[in-house]
């Protein structure tokens, strides 16, 4: 254990807490937010990105204050549904074994399910500023005698209008509370805010150099618009393990770039404006779990999304400023880990980038496309050496045809879904009225073989081995 985590004289049960999520030793502003908030003396503005570690910074000392059987000690506001989930898990994780009560309360939810959480005791509660005013103004949720008030990502919550309802509670909650801001950036608004509801403020700075990580790697390509899938499409077949957030400007690049990297065979999902949030939901969770490995967004649909062990970030489209470029690049190289972060640079966007990297003063390697496509194509020919010798293929007979609707590409994305295996592990795809061919590695024909046993399509297996056409007697 790192001395700057022992030097704190935290309980037992929290150091054991930080050993258990894997902590080697605290960030930047760990190291100043954590002794600040473990004194109470102070309130705080404090400046952070993603990925500083700053839900920690807050969570460490508040669980190590928090009073248990003690009802409503906290509120936590934040700017969506999802940020409110992800506050409230990593706070669990960091409760050892404090057996402490959190209500969410965010849209989306009956208010009688959230008021029976309420009135179960919950010492801290979590929720966007929109529904907790609703509570207050119904009078099922009362701030009168919180003990701290948390604003996470400040700058956010202003963006999606909230500010009245923000205001509203600052107002009226305890007089004799700590309040404690978190935001990116720090606008007049936010200051003027801070000063407005505190008593002793205090500002925790942290400066870009800390925030854009060294363990992430930053390059940049220089493209024309019309070359970015095919950019895209050689970085992700180079990248084996890519697990990553592809940006982009508007919802409906984002909505339609998901359906063609899908279409190609990768495993990818979008989330945008246009989604209900259930389906969100259900993408974000698949893309939490593993099962899907890219996912193509904008700002606006990524907000609050926290995932800590992306490998990459990439800019298809180019962020509107630094602070979206911070944020976006935030996201990876977290926890120790290397992380790559991609920006894809048109002739109509290289004043802008000149722009960002002079504030950010950051090094961004400029890279060549071809330095990618040259070493993909000796690892595809030794690739295929390698499973020549070593694998044999087999040809698969599937009781589908064009009469079921099949194209190449709809069996491609059949196989796909069932299997997860991609387009580029199947070859000599035919397809006629009745039925189709393909022809895969002997593992990869097991897998479908396996998942596709105990289906038929009429009387006829779905898949199975095809038979050898009878060689010609001379």
């Amino acid at each position: 254990m790192n001395h700057n985590i022992d030097e704190l004289n935290l309980s037992i049960n929290a150091i054991k807490a930080i050993e258990r999520k894997g902590f080697k030793e605290f960030t930047s502003i760990q190291r100043k937010v954590i002794p600040l908030i473990l004194s109470g003396e102070k309130d705080l503005l404090v400046q952070s990105q993603t990925g500083t570690g700053k839900t920690a910074a807050f969570a460490i000392p508040l669980i190590e204050k928090i009073k248990e059987k003690k009802a409503n000690q906290i509120l936590i506001l934040a700017p969506t549904r999802e940020l409110v989930i992800q506050l409230s898990e990593e706070i669990h994780s960091l409760c050892g074994r404090k057996r402490i009560k959190i209500a969410l309360l965010y849209g989306g939810q009956s208010f009688d399910s959230q008021l029976k959480r309420l009135k179960n005791g919950a010492e801290i509660v979590i929720g966007t500023p929109g529904r907790v005013s609703e509570h207050i103004s119904r009078k099922t949720y009362k701030t009168k005698k919180i003990d701290y008030l948390i604003l996470d990502e400040v700058d956010e919550m202003l963006k999606s209008g909230f500010a009245d309802d923000m205001e509203e509670i600052l107002k009226f909650s305890n007089r004799n509370r700590r309040t404690y801001f978190f935001s990116a950036t720090v606008p007049d608004k936010i200051s003027q805010l801070a000063k407005m509801y505190t008593k002793r403020l205090i500002r925790v700075y942290s400066d870009y150099k800390k925030i854009t990580n060294e363990q992430t790697r930053q390059i940049y390509f220089d493209v024309l618009s019309h070359d970015k899938l095919d950019y895209l499409k050689t970085i992700l077949k180079f990248e084996k393990d890519f697990y990553g957030i592809v940006f982009c400007t508007t919802k409906l690049k984002a909505k339609h770039l998901g359906i063609k990297l899908t279409k190609l065979g990768f495993s990818a999902g979008a989330i945008h404006g246009d989604l209900e949030q259930d389906e969100r939901e259900r993408i974000i969770g698949k893309f939490r779990q593993k099962k899907i490995m890219i996912l193509t967004a904008t700002d606006v649909a990524a907000r609050g999304l926290d995932i800590p062990d992306l490998t990459h970030i990439i800019n298809y489209s180019l962020p509107k400023n630094s602070d979206s470029y911070v944020h976006r690049i935030g996201r990876t190289g977290r926890a120790g880990k290397p992380g790559i972060a991609i920006t894809f640079v048109t002739p109509e966007d290289d004043s802008k980038f000149i722009r960002i990297r002079k504030i950010l003063k950051q090094i961004v390697h400029h890279d060549d496309i071809d330095n990618y496509k040259i070493i993909e194509k000796k690892e595809e020919e030794k690739s295929k050496k390698s499973q020549k010798d070593s694998e044999k293929e087999i040809r698969l007979y599937f009781s589908l045809g064009t009469k079921n609707g099949m194209t190449r590409q709809k069996l491609v994305e059949y196989i796909f879904k069932h299997t997860q295996i991609t387009g580029e592990k199947l070859a000599h795809i035919l397809v006629s009225e009745t039925f189709s061919f393909v022809t895969t590695s002997e593992s990869n024909a097991e897998i479908i073989l396996n998942e596709f046993r105990n289906t038929k399509n009429g009387k006829r297996k779905m898949v199975e081995i095809a038979k050898e056409k009878p060689k010609n007697k001379s």
